[in-house]
């Protein structure tokens, strides 16, 4: 502990100088044996001195279903946050329908696997379809400083020649009439704008790096769909089917400062060989 620090109480450290919420403060009120200072417990309304050593384990219950026939790659794990490489048609979220065989489920399974009890925080939430990085909070301070700060880019594979070389999608973004599923382009809907620079023109394919300025349901695919340039792979919104297995959407980069160091961690993988693998 810092001089600059002596004489404050633990609860005013870990709130205004870690960003501890009081949600988060009142549950480790309750959990007296996650909170030590040098090795011995400490109360919130105690005092810190130059040189102590404060040490707070942030567990949280999970009760997501675990299932070990599941296996995604990791692409980078610390104590506080884990990125997956998600396969396509692995739903991210356990509902009704995909109850075990969801990024979820092999998240607990996972940590379960090394004796660790976190709940799933997914900071960015991808389409079942959707391949590429996903980032998951182990706890919810993680998850807290996450939200909001995270830098993404898409690659995506559209039908058809998409005539500029780069540009800005400003359409809003609704639920289409008669569907739970589909969203429209729709002058009632909620601002959504997406931005795109063409990697490639590649026979009857146009290959795109995407940044989204919003996050809307589909965004991607209902604003590149609006224009007549379609998802190849993506039959719900009019995308050609003939040379890939599903929608040609990757979330190829990551970019993050680590919740608690706030070291800077950049991730990309490769494009091609994430397409390569949809290809029919």
């Amino acid at each position: 502990m810092g001089k600059e620090h002596d004489g404050k109480s633990v609860q005013a450290y870990l709130i205004k100088e870690h960003g501890f919420s009081r949600r988060l403060i009142t549950r480790l009120k309750q959990e007296p044996e996650h909170i030590h200072c040098n090795g011995t417990h400490i109360r919130m309304v105690d005092l810190l001195h130059t040189g102590d050593r404060l040490t707070v384990i942030l567990s949280e219950q999970t009760h997501i279903l675990p299932n070990h026939n599941l296996s995604v790659p990791i692409v980078y794990e610390d104590q506080d946050v884990i990125v997956f490489h998600k396969p396509p048609g692995m739903p991210v979220h356990p509902s009704t329908i995909h109850y075990e065989d969801t990024l979820a489920n092999f998240y607990s399974y996972y940590l379960g696997r090394q004796g660790i009890s976190a709940a799933f925080h997914p900071i960015n939430r991808l389409d079942r379809d959707t391949i590429g990085l996903c980032l998951a909070a182990k706890n919810q301070l993680a998850a807290k400083k996450l939200s909001g700060s995270l830098t993404k880019e898409y690659a995506a594979v559209l039908c058809g020649s998409l005539p500029e070389d780069c540009g800005e999608i400003n359409a809003p973004i609704g639920r289409e009439d008669g569907s739970l599923i589909k969203r429209t382009v729709r002058s009632d809907g909620q601002p959504s704008v997406t931005c795109y620079q063409v990697m490639k023109r590649e026979g009857d394919y146009t290959w795109v790096k995407i940044r989204l300025l919003t996050g809307r349901t589909h965004q991607i695919r209902v604003h590149f769909s609006s224009l007549g340039y379609p998802l190849a792979g993506d039959g719900l919104y009019g995308g050609s089917q003939k040379d890939f297995a599903s929608q040609a959407l990757c979330c190829s980069r990551l970019r993050f400062f680590q919740p608690i160091t706030g070291e800077l961690v950049d991730l990309c993988i490769n494009i091609q060989e994430e397409m390569d693998k949809i290809r029919i």
